[in-house]
């Protein structure tokens, strides 16, 4: 049985305090808003890592990675990752331009941060099954190599969720604080 995300929570927060290093989202990504009960399967290399059914309000984002992966973003935190009152024009170079517009997607800079560790075959062994719960309900999977990330945190700076990324997905994506 995957750890439960409250599980989770508890088991990488000294690890987020003591190992964990600031990044910051410096890649844009294209979003779309999604339709209520459409689910959204994210795949990388091939592999669903996870999936998640959409709400009122939120928005589906589409990576601009080479995995091209999509995931759900509810949309109160849409305002708090993105420039949301300012999307940018999708190049015209881009070989998948038009789908993008077609199928409704805007491209969005980011002003997310996240705290990041790297998973370990130490941190690996205490997920037996390869995965956990993500707070949206659904297993994610994770092995070594993986970062396990956080940008949600409460008024008094509490985590609340811890996300997987790939770790190709988040070279692409993501860079050290300056």
């Amino acid at each position: 049985m995957p750890l439960s995300h409250e599980e989770v929570l508890t088991l990488v927060l000294p690890l987020f305090l003591v190992q964990g290093r600031i990044y910051k989202k410096v890649k844009h990504a294209f979003l779309r808003p999604a339709i209520a009960g459409e689910l959204i399967q994210t795949v990388v290399g091939g592999q669903i890592e996870t999936e998640n059914i959409a709400c009122e309000g939120d928005m589906v984002v589409r990576a601009d990675t080479s995995f091209k992966e999509e995931y759900i973003v509810r949309g109160e935190d849409f305002h708090k990752m993105y420039n949301a009152s300012r999307p940018r024009e999708i190049q015209r170079t881009r070989e998948d331009a038009e789908e993008l517009r077609r199928n409704g997607f805007q491209c969005y800079e980011p002003t997310r941060r996240v705290v990041a560790i790297i998973v370990d075959e130490e941190l690996a062994a205490r997920f037996p099954d390869g995965k956990f719960m993500g707070s949206w309900g659904h297993p994610v999977s994770v092995q070594v190599g993986d970062y396990l990330v956080s940008g949600k945190q409460d008024s008094t700076g509490q985590i609340l969720e811890v996300l997987k990324i790939h770790p190709l997905a988040f070279f692409e994506t993501y860079a050290i604080r300056p």
